[in-house]
């Protein structure tokens, strides 16, 4: 009968001289993960007599500001016949640091946003490029953009000035980020 070959029907053999890549028969992976943080209370006590560090209200230990009260990622995987796909977005809120605790201006730290992406495939799977270059067996190639919309933390004091030390450039010197990736198994 002439119809859909069974589950049990052994797969065919590949061309000579070239091994079958691995094919699972059941469909691809895929995962979505969504995570909220939402901290209620972050406080540090450096010592007895020093008075108690709020990070949520006003204190800072860093230099990107306070604790952010809520942060939320989102990300996504899908792998199917060779290719991969992961892309995650973050974004947390902003923060403020009272000046008054450490002598300066009042520091307002911005929401931020950002997403990555990621792409990958595997050369085995292509059985075209498989019988014209044999050598590119077991090799993935991989691109990715991180920070997809060049998204940057903004700080302003209290008169709306951006503070020397955190102009764009200075906070995050890279911004977005381009990569293209190249792996040989051996």
């Amino acid at each position: 009968s002439q119809g859909r070959p069974s589950q049990t029907q052994a797969p065919q053999a590949a061309p000579a001289g070239r091994s079958q890549p691995q094919r699972s028969r059941r469909p691809g992976r895929m995962s979505v993960s969504l995570t909220h943080v939402w901290v209620l209370e972050d406080t540090l006590l450096i010592r007895e007599g020093l008075p108690e560090l709020d990070l949520l209200d006003g204190s800072a230990i860093g230099n990107n500001g306070g604790t952010s009260e809520h942060e939320v990622s989102l990300s996504l995987r899908r792998y199917n016949q060779g290719v991969g796909i992961f892309s995650r977005v973050n974004w947390q809120s902003g923060t403020e640091v009272d000046g008054s605790l450490t002598g300066g201006s009042d520091l307002s730290f911005s929401d931020l946003l950002t997403a990555d992406i990621r792409m990958t495939y595997d050369l085995t799977f292509s059985d075209r490029l498989m019988d014209k270059a044999r050598w590119l067996e077991d090799t993935r190639v991989a691109f990715g953009v991180d920070n997809i919309f060049n998204q940057r933390l903004e700080v302003e004091d209290d008169t709306g000035t951006v503070p020397i030390q955190y102009q764009s450039d200075l906070v995050d010197p890279l911004g977005r980020v381009f990569e293209i990736e190249i792996r040989k198994r051996f």
